[in-house]
């Protein structure tokens, strides 16, 4: 009876061990799956975007805009009544509807292609010298609507002369007769615009959508008068007051393309990409981490190789915890007003730096102290043993051998620097432009998501941002993971 009592107590410690190891690995495979899903729906936000675009007009792949009205079937004109426009090739476009050519042509300011491509470039328009040359006032009458032509236009008097000013400017648009479409692309430094002129209508007020996917309409193209609707030409619309139909089409691209991470940011970080904020993260982390690791070293051998156990050292290791759980938004009030105003040093990279090192010297300073402690006495035995002194022990005994720990700290006060917003927000400004001195106002990467975020500049932007942050600080783990295995490595051997 007592060995059945005996087994049946030990079947039952079995059982609540597997139970036991199930629910922890169950809670540590959610965790993992958590943080998988967290980062991979970051990244696949910030590389890809794909959303519905409204527009007027229909898209369709036509590189000839005709200078007479067009028949309901949208037949063009012979191809010298009819334009065809170009843009440099540095231009991301590759077709514009006629309201946004009216603009570029009609501006009474420079025109710029970041309302469209993002791009933070200026728009130099070319158009045809209009005095003795038919088609040169044709084409006012259509881009200008009898009005005069926008203050920076630039006229040239042939054909040839507008390609190559076209080609020359990076920023170039213009266009010229249809006969000279030949020439245009054998220019390798322009291309062909597509022009989008047909609008959709509807042949009866009683079937009068208000919206329509693009899709829809590829697909019943040839059906659209039995659906009530009709593609007419915009000047067809404009004259006899018809109301397009807005279209919704599909547009999907990717985000982390070489422009966006090597192209200065433009207009609030709207245009452009993030090549300067990617240099001003680096150099923060870098100055940062130059300034509070030889404290918190110095400290954390103090601490753990000379200090003894008395009031003040407890005090010290107090203040220390303390200071690692002020939230970061407190610390950069005591920046604000102490290396700000009371110093003088105003917002700027110097501000920011000392705050952000008085952030993480608590970091800084407990991991590096821990690394110190677990190394074993018997190592600082052996070399007082053979005669070293006490700082020669520490520096070339105690500290290599609690490399992995230090580095493992240095990691953890990067990954703060890199993540920190507040203490920045009140020392280091919001300038999108490179750092360019001590006393300069900048912008980092978690600073640029949280503003492209709370101002609503661009939610895109703000993912594709945040992206490259999860992906710079899962290679410093990479880098500094190789690292501490080939160190251990050198220690075995």
């Amino acid at each position: 009876m007592k060995l059945n009592l005996k087994y049946d107590r030990n079947l039952g410690l079995k059982l609540k061990d597997k139970i036991a190891k199930g629910i922890l690995i169950a809670f540590t495979a959610v965790s993992i799956l958590v943080l998988f899903w967290i980062i991979g729906y970051i990244l696949y936000k910030g590389s890809y975007s794909k959303k519905n675009v409204s527009s007027n007009f229909f898209i369709e792949k036509n590189t000839i805009l005709p200078l007479d009205n067009l028949s309901e079937g949208g037949g063009e004109s012979a191809p010298g009544e009819a334009l065809v426009f170009i843009v440099n090739k540095h231009v991301k476009v590759d077709g514009l509807d006629v309201a946004q050519l009216k603009e570029f042509f009609t501006s009474a300011r420079n025109p710029k292609w970041g309302f469209i491509t993002e791009q933070n470039l200026n728009a130099s328009v070319y158009a045809l010298f209009p005095q003795d040359n038919q088609l040169a006032v044709k084409a006012s009458s259509l881009l200008c609507g009898g009005e005069a032509y926008g203050a920076s236009v630039n006229f040239e008097k042939s054909d040839d002369a507008v390609i190559n000013s076209v080609a020359k400017d990076n920023g170039g648009i213009g266009f010229v007769s249809a006969s000279s479409l030949a020439a245009a692309e054998k220019n390798r430094k322009v291309k062909i615009l597509e022009v989008y002129y047909r609008q959709l209508v509807a042949t009866s007020k009683d079937k009068s959508p208000s919206s329509i996917a693009h899709s829809e309409i590829l697909r019943g193209l040839d059906n659209l008068s039995a659906q009530g609707l009709r593609l007419a030409d915009y000047r067809e619309v404009e004259s006899s007051n018809l109301a397009p139909i807005e279209i919704q089409r599909p547009v999907s691209k990717f985000l982390l393309t070489p422009a966006f991470l090597f192209t200065p940011p433009a207009r609030s970080g709207q245009w452009g990409g993030i090549s300067h904020i990617i240099v001003n993260t680096l150099l923060l982390v870098f100055f940062t981490i130059l300034i509070s690791c030889p404290i918190g070293m110095g400290a954390a051998i103090y601490l753990t190789q000379y200090a003894k156990e008395r009031w003040y050292v407890k005090l010290i290791r107090l203040g220390v915890e303390t200071l690692a759980g002020v939230p970061s938004i407190i610390l950069g009030l005591f920046g604000h007003v102490f290396f700000v105003k009371t110093l003088g040093l105003g917002i700027g990279f110097a501000s920011a730096i000392l705050s952000i090192t008085i952030m993480i010297l608590p970091t800084i300073i407990r991991t590096m102290e821990e690394a110190l402690k677990s190394v074993p006495e018997s190592y600082k035995e052996g070399s007082y043993a053979l005669g070293s002194t006490k700082l020669a022990t520490i520096f070339k005994v105690v500290v290599p051998a609690a490399s992995t720990g230090i580095i493992t700290g240095v990691i953890l006060a990067i990954g703060r620097v890199v993540s920190e917003t507040a203490v920045l927000l009140y020392t280091l400004g919001s300038s999108y432009q490179l750092v360019s001195g001590p006393s300069s106002s900048a912008r980092v990467l978690s600073q640029h998501i949280y503003l492209l975020f709370s101002e609503a500049i661009s939610f895109e932007k703000a993912f594709a941002s945040a992206a490259v942050l999860i992906i710079m600080i899962l290679a410093i783990n990479l880098i500094a993971n190789s690292l501490i295995r080939r160190m251990n490595k050198m220690q075995i051997d």
